[in-house]
């Protein structure tokens, strides 16, 4: 898929819905923040689903992971841009 440069995550056509992302314990820090590898995401249909070792859970919003850093001056299109997620460490 090739989008177009969107320098203010505005334009609808560049808006990927639905995705899915697998985080893995390396990418979480020691105080459990993950930034995803190509950047922001938008918070409207995310999945993510964490793998340690052998053991795979889907996140559940609210309850295993809070979406933070959401950028101010971007559209909100797609639920708002966040930059980071915050993963609770209790599981």
């Amino acid at each position: 898929m090739t989008l177009s440069l969107d320098l203010t995550a505005s334009a609808a056509s560049n808006l990927v819905s639905n995705e899915t992302t697998t985080v893995t314990s390396s990418q979480i820090s020691s105080n459990g923040l993950v930034f995803l590898k190509n950047g922001l995401f938008y918070a409207n249909g995310l999945s993510i689903t964490l793998t340690i070792g052998t053991t795979t859970k889907q996140l559940v919003a609210g309850t295993d992971y809070w979406l933070v850093g959401l950028l101010k001056g971007v559209a909100a299109i797609g639920g708002g841009a966040f930059a980071a997620i915050l993963v609770n460490s209790a599981w």
